[in-house]
């Protein structure tokens, strides 16, 4: 079930999916999963009742939080396999830029297969940089980065309208007590 917790402008439902025009941006809520939609940004829901779940960003920027189970995310440059996990991905045509804001997954470049990383994060460990054309990066395929353009209120809200609490280390962040 969809459910659409805050919208500003030009929000389009797709088939399967949904996108942003200008200036839109959104915060959906999708089975255990939360996304905050920024504008021009397109994503494909999982396929229900499919052995592999993928979730597909077409373009954009998205913020977005997983329950717990497997789940791939394609980009145009990478596959990143998760399992329940906090993640930032920004498309540009040069570029994805992929955070790992805490939790486990694997990346790999789609230009390069044999080009993958491992990764276990706790607070925006390792951001990683995909590029459309490594010959311009020394050949890196992919390459580390530094955080840019989230903010750890946005992932504690989307825990929250998904009612988790994101994981900034080994224990969970101590919320604000409720009066």
């Amino acid at each position: 079930e969809l459910f659409v917790v805050f919208r500003v402008k030009k929000l389009k439902r797709q088939p399967n999916g949904l996108s942003t025009g200008d200036e839109g941006e959104a915060v959906v809520i999708f089975d255990a999963d939360a996304y905050l939609l920024r504008p021009n940004s397109e994503l494909i829901f999982p396929k229900k009742n499919t052995a592999e779940k993928v979730l597909t960003i077409v373009s954009g920027r998205i913020l977005s939080v997983f329950g717990p189970g497997n789940l791939t995310i394609d980009t145009p440059l990478a596959t990143i396999g998760i399992r329940g996990t906090g993640v930032y991905v920004e498309i540009t045509s040069d570029r994805n830029y992929v955070c790992l804001c805490y939790g486990r997954a694997d990346l790999q470049s789609k230009l390069n297969p044999a080009v993958s990383e491992q990764l276990n994060t706790f607070h925006h460990d390792a951001p990683r940089y995909f590029h459309a054309k490594p010959q311009e990066h020394n050949g890196r395929f992919i390459e580390p980065a530094e955080m840019v353009n989230h903010m750890d209120e946005e992932l504690i809200l989307l825990e929250s309208l998904a009612e988790r609490i994101p994981l900034f280390g080994p224990k969970p962040i101590k919320m604000p007590e409720k009066k």
